[in-house]
Formats: structure tokens, C-alpha cells, sequence
């Protein structure tokens, strides 16, 4: 690139590290750059915009998901009803059967408060997963 006969050189060239391995360069006095205008282009608002973090499919197996989370969760509760009221009538006639120590009226439990409808199963999950 540069075989020793000069002192001095002037030129439009850019500094590369090839280039400042072997020339002894001065500081920059100038940066030129070429620049390209363009028209900006006009952004359409897209209602469904907020779906773009995720595949098609990965929306479809998270919609899917939900309800069916939402009827496992109502039949878990069906059969924990089912067993637990199969336990308390178990209970409360082995206490009369027994005929000792009040009837049986302290070992019935209170009713379940919460609901048992597929409905609320399925809002339950959906309320987890929106939850921020």
C-alpha cells in the first residue's frame, strides 16, 4: 500500500484498520457522509396489532386452553362436592347410628361458599390469565 516515498498525502479516503496499520492518520477535521431522503412512509393503524407477539397458533392453543382448563377445574369441583358430602353423610350416620355424644350435630361441615357452576370455573382461569 504505501511504499515509503512520500511524506505527505491528501486524499478523500476512509480510515479503516487495514488502512491505520500502516498509514500514520490525522485526527478527523471533517465526517462526510452521504445521506438518502426519503418519503416516510404513512402507518396504518391495524386493530389486531396486538396479536403480533405471537403466532396464529400459539393464540389458538392459549384460546383453547382456557375453557378446557375451565371444565377441568368445574369437574374437580364437582367430585370434591360429590366426596365431600359423601363424607359428611357418612359421618353424620355413623354419629346417629353411634346415638351418643349430641346426634352427629357437631361433625356436619358448612356448605361450600363457593360456586360450582362451569361458568365461574372458566372465568376463574380466564381471570388468571389476563391477571398482570
Amino acid at each position: 500500500m504505501c511504499p515509503q516515498r512520500a511524506d505527505l498525502a491528501l486524499s478523500a479516503i476512509t480510515i479503516t484498520p487495514e488502512r491505520e496499520s500502516v498509514v500514520d492518520f490525522s485526527k478527523r477535521y471533517l465526517d462526510y457522509s452521504v445521506g438518502i431522503l426519503m418519503r416516510k412512509t404513512e402507518e396504518k393503524i391495524n386493530i389486531f396489532s396486538l396479536l403480533a407477539p405471537f403466532d396464529l397458533a400459539v393464540w389458538a392453543c392459549i384460546a383453547a386452553a382456557i375453557p378446557v382448563v375451565g371444565v377441568m377445574i368445574f369437574l374437580l369441583r364437582r367430585i370434591q362436592a360429590a366426596r365431600s358430602q359423601s363424607t359428611t353423610s357418612a359421618g353424620a350416620a355413623a354419629g346417629a347410628a353411634g346415638g351418643g355424644g349430641g346426634g352427629g350435630v357437631g361433625n356436619t361441615h358448612p356448605p361450600v361458599s363457593m360456586s360450582n357452576s362451569l361458568q365461574s370455573a372458566i372465568w376463574i382461569v380466564y381471570g388468571a390469565f389476563v391477571q398482570q
